[in-house]
């Protein structure tokens, strides 16, 4: 069983939707967000069948001891007992971060003592399928994740807000421009690791869930965002939270936007199953993966600028194979 975690875009993203799709806030473009610290870790996901069936899960596949990402199938085989005994683990897929010393690198969470499991959510789920149940209250997180081992439960950051994410761009500056602030305080020092583990250093950004009249996975999936630091965000030149996309004068320029040195590590993480390896005989797996998330995630700044996926797309996969061979030779 696979339960897949809901894609998490930026805010001119979710914009940009509810402006094609209203229907999407269900009649409520005014919606009311709370930020959690986003962790520099690999997304991952615990599940707990009906049965006591015990599962783990990457951002993209089923993970086993034998087939891992980081080591997080191997601990959630320690989870297998907890639920024998556990009546809250029935028919629920925990989310977290697995993250800590080794998983990635640069910021305060790789100083934690040992690896942890973060967790931010948690959905219900009903004969194999998820539910529109999605637990995202930290007090609500912590009765369920409470027996599972290395476990944490990550708290609201700041208080609730609301904006119209549909109102003209004047009127959404002070929202955006306090948690762009947020975002570049949570840079400079992760505040939930410095107090967890007394680790001082970067953090990686701020995501941001609807509630009141949002909760739910579907409404989640719609109107969630993330805001990311300088030196995390996928699109130079762009703010964590901004009205509109960053615009690209032409092709390389575009190639030169959207390849950051995080999206491209991100890549070669993902061809190398999740270790940082760039080896030539996994470059048609990186290019593949570069390519497929490119399309994917910038399909806003390639509008905005004028540009069709055909024109950019060899300026982006030479710039993102200069990268990689370069890295090779280094590493």
């Amino acid at each position: 069983m696979f339960i897949h975690w809901p894609e998490i875009e930026g805010f001119h993203q979710v914009r940009k939707s509810l402006e094609l799709y209203p229907e999407l806030a269900r009649g409520r473009s005014k919606v009311t967000y709370r930020g959690k610290v986003k962790l520099h870790g690999t997304n991952a996901a615990i599940g707990f069948g009906h049965t006591g069936h015990v599962w783990a899960q990457s951002r993209e596949r089923v993970i086993t001891p034998g087939d891992d990402n980081m080591g997080f199938a191997a601990w959630a085989e320690k989870a297998v007992e907890v639920a024998k005994t556990d009546d809250l683990l029935r028919d629920v897929v925990i989310y977290g971060e697995w993250c800590g010393p080794g998983v990635m690198r640069g910021t305060a969470i790789n100083q934690a003592p040992k690896r942890i499991f973060a967790v931010f959510a948690a959905s219900a789920i009903a004969n194999g399928e998820p539910t529109d149940t999605l637990v995202v209250e930290p007090d609500a997180l912590n009765m369920l994740a409470a027996a599972l081992p290395d476990t944490y439960v990550l708290p609201w950051d700041g208080d609730p807000f609301e904006m119209d994410v549909l109102a003209p761009a004047e009127e959404l500056a002070v929202s955006l421009d306090a948690v762009n602030a947020r975002v570049l305080e949570v840079e400079q020092e992760d505040p939930w690791v410095k107090k967890m583990f007394g680790a001082s250093g970067i953090g990686e950004g701020v995501v941001y869930y609807p509630l009141h009249h949002h909760v739910g996975r579907e409404n989640f999936k719609n109107l969630a965002f993330k805001a990311k630091g300088e030196a995390h965000k996928n699109v130079a030149r762009a703010k964590p939270a901004q009205v509109d996309p960053a615009v690209a004068a032409g092709a390389s320029d575009f190639a030169g936007m959207v390849l950051t040195p995080a999206r491209l590590e991100q890549g070669a993480r993902a061809a190398a199953g999740g270790d940082f390896r760039c080896e030539m005989r996994l470059i048609g797996p990186y290019l593949a993966w570069v390519l497929k998330d490119v399309q994917k995630e910038c399909e806003t700044e390639l509008e905005a600028s004028k540009l069709t996926w055909k024109q950019v797309q060899k300026a982006v996969s030479d710039r993102a194979r200069d990268w990689y061979i370069e890295q090779a030779k280094r590493l």
